[in-house]
């Protein structure tokens, strides 16, 4: 199933849900279900949450994946610039201590 809509952010809504009188009472109560049993609860909120949250993506997700692919892209470039191929074979092998440009350990 392809995700194709961004879930637009509210902080009144995000703020409205963590204040509310029911679920401060629900809380303090214990008359809260566990994790899971909402199809027993209500079965036609569980059935839409469900196929919302497969469908739809964070507002959040497009930024952190591109700081994550930025991320793993320098530790690669490290990792490629710590590769030494030796002289007479022609065999490549790491140098994890080495720095890329000097050939002197220290990376200084």
């Amino acid at each position: 199933m392809s995700r194709s809509v961004f879930r637009k952010p509210s902080l009144k809504k995000r703020l409205a849900a963590r204040t509310s009188l029911k679920r401060y009472a629900r809380n303090n109560l214990g008359l809260k279900a566990p994790r899971g049993l909402g199809w027993l609860t209500n079965p036609r909120r569980a059935a839409y949450n469900r196929l919302y949250n497969r469908t739809s993506v964070g507002c959040m997700t497009l930024p952190v994946l591109l700081i994550a692919s930025v991320i793993l892209a320098a530790g690669m470039a490290r990792d490629l610039a710590d590769l030494r191929q030796h002289p007479d074979t022609g065999l490549v092998y790491a140098c994890p201590g080495w720095s890329s440009g000097t050939g002197k350990r220290g990376g200084n």
